[in-house]
């Protein structure tokens, strides 16, 4: 599925960051660069908006859901990230 606005305002836990079939090796590698600002398995995150390409997500705190920080993602970088959310599991991509 790609991102739509309709995932907007919805908390959803991130589930798997996958590789690139085949792996290209990019430098800097999308992967690892959406890991390092802690999208991985298990990680709740909720959609705040999307404005000029530019998704906006708050990472949430592991015991409650207040945000812990925030971030700007692109189209390409969002929709590499599985997840699920209480309704179904599903992925951006």
């Amino acid at each position: 599925m790609i991102a739509k606005d309709s995932l907007i305002g919805k908390i959803i836990t991130v589930t798997d960051v996958p590789q690139n079939e085949p792996c290209h090796n990019c430098t800097p590698c999308v992967r690892l660069r959406l890991m390092e600002l802690g999208l991985i398995d298990g990680q709740k995150i909720k959609i705040d908006s999307h404005k000029l390409g530019l998704w906006i997500i708050h990472i949430l705190g592991i015991d409650t859901d207040d945000t812990v920080y925030t971030l700007a993602l692109r189209d390409e970088e969002i929709n590499r990230i599985l997840f699920e959310d209480e309704e179904c599991k599903f992925n951006f991509a």
